[in-house]
């Protein structure tokens, strides 16, 4: 005779196996899921039997199945908790260990994308001259032809009060319209002001280059200015343009730099115009042109606007990045970058490494997606930090140095 007591043990007995069985079939599912459906995302939700669909019927994507033997770009692994989204985080590719990994507040993906701030002041002279307007993005870089035929924005972020730097960068290295046969923009960043704000205005109406962000001028807002600063590449040009990341302290070898940046564009394994089947293989990768770090450690100071905690971010080492001085992508790759930032906690005042070195590794870009643009010995020659008397240290160093090289290639410039 069964007494109620063994009945309740064989009850939880039988409840514990449904749960197990259950589970078991849960994983199982979530591994096949894991192996055959995994793209590169553009920010819309990924339909529930994307795997019955042609290529040309996935949202938003182009994307083939890849190759068992060829690593993937995608989130894959969940972690799990509060910040879990249906793009978990994945193991990186090649199976590298990321500091990223153990930063769950970065790892994991926000429920909410948040929203991108308002543009103030929009760049009116770069988006008139870009006539492409129906153009692919979806994170492949599919290479101009002739491939020594480019072009290129320099996004230079800027304080609202340093209107005489603004102008002495149009009057040297942002002159430059044209080189050989390589289009070169620059476009200012610059945040809210209440203090500039006619005179910024009256600047951008004269000069069509300044995206001003509606977010408060402060070291907190850095990071959020750049992406939307990137936002709105990744939104207005071809995916074929490339984009430079700079400060308006640097000073740039617009020479050296396009010259090094056409070997780039050479050989990369991009794309045909309308061919699908992206891989990583076809992913432009992140050029650091001011300085590549590797091992850097968290700012730990109390206070200190770039620091960080071992509560926000536990890993004692920073993934590696490119400082924020100077470095240069595809408007492809931004997409790809633009798209996991929206769902990715913000890290204030560090966007460099938010952007090159959080995000780049949850979109999955490791090994050789970060390089140095030149060997370290060379970067002097590439880009320069001035640290007093900027505006004119900018003109000293322009007539001395690079304004002679120029005009023995063949320029287009907005001044001279």
């Amino acid at each position: 005779m069964i007494t109620l007591k063994k009945a309740k043990i064989l009850y939880f007995v039988a409840c514990c196996f449904v749960l197990c069985f259950s589970m078991f079939q849960l994983c199982d599912k979530t591994e096949q899921q894991r192996e055959s459906n995994v793209k590169v995302s553009s920010g819309s939700k990924r339909p529930s039997q994307s795997k019955d669909l042609k290529p040309a019927d996935r949202p938003n994507s182009d994307v083939n199945q890849p190759s068992k033997n060829e690593p993937v770009l995608g989130l894959n692994a969940s972690l799990g908790g509060l910040y879990e989204t249906e793009f978990p985080v994945t193991d990186l590719l090649g199976g590298i260990k990321s500091p990223t990994l153990d930063a769950p507040m970065f790892a994991r993906n926000l429920r909410t994308r948040w929203e991108k701030p308002e543009y103030i002041l929009r760049p009116w002279g770069m988006e008139k001259s870009i006539r492409i307007k129906d153009f692919k993005n979806d994170g492949c870089f599919r290479p101009p032809e002739p491939r020594g035929q480019w072009n290129m924005i320099i996004m230079v972020k800027s304080w609202a009060i340093n209107l005489g730097i603004r102008n002495s960068i149009r009057k040297t290295w942002g002159s430059v319209a044209a080189i050989d046969r390589i289009g070169i923009e620059v476009v200012f960043l610059i945040a809210r002001s209440s203090t500039e704000q006619k005179q910024i205005e009256s600047e951008n109406e004269a000069n069509g280059d300044v995206l001003q962000v509606n977010v408060k001028e402060d070291v907190d807002h850095f990071t959020i200015r750049t992406l939307a600063g990137m936002h709105w590449a990744a939104d207005h040009l071809p995916g074929n343009f490339l984009f430079s990341s700079t400060d308006d302290n640097m000073m740039l070898d617009i020479d050296h730099l396009t010259n090094v940046l056409t070997s780039f564009v050479r050989g990369a394994a991009g794309l045909q115009a309308d061919a699908t089947g992206c891989k990583p293989r076809h992913i432009f990768p992140i050029l650091c042109g001011f300085s590549f770090r590797k091992h850097d450690k968290p700012n730990r100071t109390p206070g200190n606007a770039w620091s960080i905690s071992v509560e926000e971010y536990p890993p004692t080492f920073l993934p590696p990045y490119c400082q924020g001085g100077l470095y240069t992508t595809s408007v492809s790759t931004v997409r790809l970058l633009v798209d996991v930032g929206t769902k990715t906690k913000i890290m204030s005042g560090l966007d460099a490494a938010w952007i090159t070195g959080i995000l780049r590794q949850k979109v999955g870009l490791e090994g050789e997606m970060l390089k140095d643009l030149v060997p370290e010995e060379d970067r002097t020659f590439l880009v320069r930090y001035i640290g007093k008397d900027i505006a004119q240290a900018l003109e000293d160093r322009w007539e001395s140095s690079q304004l002679h090289r120029l005009r023995k290639r063949k320029i287009y410039s907005r001044f001279f």
